[in-house]
This record gives structure tokens, sequence and C-alpha cells, in this order.
């Protein structure tokens, strides 16, 4: 595809995609320097790009996925986040993937898992992503995978053992 056709296919695009970025953002100085970094990579990308077909729908992903990129970058964890995440009174909400259990349940179990296995759990569990929790809790990034799957397995075993209607830890 030719950067003169790309450009003017971006030019007619222009309006939705600032309008878009506006709705990302609510800012309109955010919006257009969002837009000007889809554009920058755009043109970086379009050189291995050869048809023009959904160019619509890669531009709007682009946009978005840069704005969600943007925001994790501007997210810090807070430096109490991990006594916070093991603190027991702290309230649990139900977690994403488990809906058999309550939320007493969910805690009586997360207070069963060993501390270096409780944090990064909990961590992953609020929604940080594995770098963060890695750099915050200064471990390798392997080690926190391992450690929040280990945890995950032993959620999954315990609901599947289930007695009497109370979360059953695994030995």
């Amino acid at each position: 595809m030719s950067t003169l056709d790309f450009e003017q296919q971006l030019a007619a695009l222009q309006e939705g995609l600032l309008s878009f970025a506006f709705k990302l953002t609510k800012d309109r100085t955010e919006a257009e320097h969002l837009y000007q970094k889809m554009v920058q990579r755009a043109l970086a990308s379009n050189v291995q790009r050869k048809t023009t077909a959904q160019i619509k729908p890669w531009l709007f992903t682009l946009l978005r996925n840069l704005f969600v990129a943007q925001r994790r970058k501007t997210t810090k964890v807070t430096p109490n986040l991990a006594q916070q995440a093991c603190d027991p009174s702290v309230k649990l909400l139900r977690p994403v993937g488990f809906t058999t259990e309550t939320p007493t349940e969910f805690q009586a179990f997360v207070e069963t898992l060993d501390r270096a296995t409780q944090a990064p759990f909990l961590l992953h569990y609020y929604g940080y992503p594995y770098q963060e929790i890695a750099d915050h809790l200064r471990l390798p990034i392997a080690l926190v995978k391992s450690r929040v799957f280990w945890a995950r397995a032993a959620l999954e075993e315990a609901t599947s053992k289930k007695s009497n209607g109370v979360l059953v830890p695994a030995a």
C-alpha cells in the first residue's frame, strides 16, 4: 500500500479517530496527543501492511490499545499495596472466574495460602499486571507468574472439593 493512499485514508478517518480519542480521554489536548501518537505508530507500521482492507478497524484498535497502554503507565502501585492486599481486615469481592464461592469463603481460602503466594495472588486478583507486581515485590516476573498459577490451581482444587458448601483448602 502506498504512503499516499494510506495518508488519504487516514485523513478521511481523522474526525472519527479524534472523536473516539476524545471519548476515551475526556480531554481535548490529551485526545490530540493520543491521536498524534497513533498516527506515528500507524505510519511506522504501514510499511508492513500490504493491503488496504480493514484499515479502519485497525486504526481504531491501535488508538484504543495506545490509550490502554498509556493508562497502565500512569497508574502507579501504592507503596503499601502488598501489605494492604494481605490485610485480613480488607473485605474481598467475588473473584472473576470463580462464581460458586462467597466472598467469605474466598477470604478464608486466601488466608490458607502462605504469605509468599498470598501477595502476588491478591495483587493479580486486584488487576495489577505481572510486571508491576514483580517490580513492587522485587521478584522475577517468572516467579510471580508461577505463584499466581499455583494459587489459582489451589483455588480451583478447593472449589472442586467443596464439602458441605465450604471451601476445603488443598493439602
